[in-house]
This record gives C-alpha cells, structure tokens and sequence, in this order.
C-alpha cells in the first residue's frame, strides 16, 4: 500500500460580532502589527497632498482681503476695478483648494484605503501579507475601484447641490447629507475591493450593510475626530500652532489616516457576519484559502429607507442642528469649542 500525501486540513475561520469597544481595541491592534506593512505609502500620500493644499491655502490667506469702511462687500470706492483682479484671483485660490481637497480625498481612498483595506482583510483572515502583495491586489481592483468610489463622490456632489439649491432644507438638509457620506463612504472601499461586483451593485450593497451599523460607524468616526482633535493641540503646544502648521497638519495626517480603512474593513466584516452569515459561508467554500470574493454576494431586495432608517435620520439631523446651534453661540462668545470644526 502506498502513503500518499495528504493536502492539509483548511484552518476554519472563526469571524464574530464585534462590539464598539472591540472595534476600537481591535483597530488600534492592528494599527500597531501592520503599521511598517504602509507606513511608506501613507506617508508618501500624505506628504503630496498635505504640502500641496497647505502651499494653496497660505497663498489664498496671503492675498489682502478688499474691504469697505460702510459695507460687508469687498470692493473699496474708486478702485474698484483695480482690484476687481486680486479678488477673482483668491476665488480662484479657494475654488482650487477645494478642487484639490476632494481630488485628493478620492486619490487617498483609491490608492492608501484600498491597500489599507486589503491588508487588514488578510490580518482578519488569519493571513501574512506583503506590501507587494497589497499592491498587486489594488492594482488588479484598480478600474473597478476608481469608477464605484467616483460614482459615489458623485452622488454626494449632486445631493449636495440640490440641498444648496433648496437652502439645505431648512437645516435637516445637513443631517441628509451627513448621513449620506457616512454610509456611502464607509463600505464602498470593502465591497469593491474584497467582493466582485459591478458598480451599482457595490453601491446598492454598500449602503444596505452600512445602514444598519450607522451609529457604529459615525461613533467610530467621532472617535478618530476627537484624536485628530487632541493629537493638533498636543502638538500646537510642543511645537506653536502659528510656527509649525504644516509639520502639525503633516504628523496628525500620517498618523490618523490609516485608522479610518482599518475600522471600516473590520466593520464591514462585522456587518455580513451579523446578515449574511459570512462566518458559515467562507468556511463552506471549497477551496484552502477562501476569501469575500469567494463567497456568493447577497442582493438585498428591502426598500431603500426604512422606519428605522428615517428615526436614525432624523436624530442625526436635530443633533447636528444643537451642535451648530452651540458651536455659534460659543463662538461669538469666544468659546474655545470652535476648534471642533
């Protein structure tokens, strides 16, 4: 009789519910294990783009504001149209920057979240993996990455301009918009990345998993606010808030950008395990090392929005209002709150 040798046994992978405070604690993680696997990547991202929106903004706030000694507009008596040019010329400045901050936003997510996503993805799964392996998979996910993720920037464009259009509704158009973005923005780079489906699709599913763990995902949010919050003061005080801005702005960049992919890919896992059984499923493949791709993705056929779905809204909406509310008044009263927006 002959030993043939044996294929090795399929380690299972045991995937769980997560609760807030293990998301946080599991984030933070594998922050520290992975943080040598992009720490180049990020850190090349966030040199370009942080140097170049900070080059624009301090040329838009050198330019001398025109003034009148009678009115709130910018044009001063009869020089008007002499200086009709520098005033276009610092709406240009400022159209730019906010050209270039979405750009780079949508760059960071392509490029940085996507690699980010994969190699926490693999970290979850139980798996070494590579920089060059990270690579390779965002390059192969490239196009389908780059049309999904610019569909939804899209989509917040359009909303965003017809909240303009009709004065944000009142107020309540600013929690719709914030509601929107959190939701979009959080799944997309998961769903593309890690599952093979079509641009609409991606977008469909994105938003039915994210729907249903919003509060988590905006409180995980909040928590990497308020550590970009208390990491820029410590820093304003070691180095001087007026002497260092772009130091302060590049250190808090680098630091906090990789926390945000790795939160949302564990929550995106979160997500499917707790409805689409994804635990059960991936182990079911056949085959020794199956990933989200491997396992078949659920076309969810519930309506858009849900009464659950219009409370959350509607909470979120009210809440953003008193936020506002109080950020102003402190703000005339020269509270230091301000430096939360």
């Amino acid at each position: 009789m002959f030993d043939f040798p044996q294929t090795p046994p399929t380690r299972k992978i045991d995937l769980q519910p997560l609760t807030f405070s293990q998301v946080v604690s599991r984030t933070l993680q594998i922050y520290r294990a992975k943080f040598a696997i992009f720490f180049l990547p990020v850190l090349l991202i966030t040199l370009f783009t942080t140097t170049v929106l900070y080059a624009l903004t301090a040329s838009l706030n050198n330019r001398t504001p025109v003034t009148d000694t009678n009115s709130t507009i910018f044009l001063n008596g009869e020089n008007d149209l002499a200086q009709l040019g520098p005033l276009f010329a610092g709406y240009g400045v400022l159209a730019l920057v906010a050209i270039l901050t979405l750009f780079f936003s949508f760059l960071t997510q392509v490029i940085v979240h996507s690699l980010i996503t994969y190699i926490t993805a693999e970290t979850v799964l139980g798996r070494p993996v590579t920089l060059v392996q990270a690579l390779q998979a965002v390059r192969a996910r490239l196009r389908p990455l780059i049309v999904s993720i610019g569909s939804v920037y899209l989509l917040v464009l359009a909303l965003g301009l017809a909240l303009t259009i009709i004065l944000f509704a009142c107020g309540f158009g600013i929690g719709l918009l914030v509601y929107v973005l959190l939701i979009l923005t959080a799944f997309i780079v998961p769903v593309v990345m890690l599952e093979r489906v079509g641009t609409l699709e991606s977008i469909h599913r994105t938003w039915h998993l994210a729907k249903r763990r919003f509060w988590v995902i905006a409180g995980t949010n909040i928590v990497v606010s308020l550590f970009s919050l208390i990491i820029g003061l410590a820093l304003a005080q070691l180095f001087g808030s007026t002497e260092l801005p772009l130091l302060i702005s590049l250190v808090t960049t680098f630091i906090l950008t990789p926390i945000i992919p790795i939160a949302h890919t564990l929550l995106y896992f979160d997500a499917r395990v707790r409805l689409e059984n994804f635990s059960a499923e991936i182990n079911r493949a056949d085959m020794r090392e199956p990933r989200p791709a491997d396992v078949p993705s659920i076309h969810y056929a519930a309506p858009f929005m849900q009464q659950g779905d219009f409370v959350n809204l509607a909470i979120l909406s009210v809440g953003l209002i008193i936020f506002i509310v109080l950020q102003a008044a402190l703000t005339r009263q020269g509270g230091t709150w301000r430096l939360l927006l």
